[in-house]
């Protein structure tokens, strides 16, 4: 996990204008959308998941499959 504030991330990944609100951001950490974390009021968000999504509408599916699969096998 590597957190970054919600200002960092909109800077990095999203155009002037089109930045998602600190509302957006700490609801989808407070509903578990995306992995982060919420610190004196501060939402962090960890960069690497939200690299990793195609679609923040919904949070994550939590399964129970706790099976790997084995690259090099």
């Amino acid at each position: 996990m590597k957190l970054v504030t919600h200002t960092q991330l909109n800077r990095a990944y999203f155009k002037s204008g089109s930045r998602p609100a600190r509302k957006f951001w700490m609801d989808a950490v407070n509903d578990g959308t995306i992995n982060g974390r919420i610190i004196q009021g501060v939402v962090y968000v960890d960069e690497v998941d939200f690299l990793s999504r195609d679609n923040l509408d919904k949070p994550r599916i939590a399964t129970n499959d706790d099976s790997v699969i084995d690259l090099l096998a």
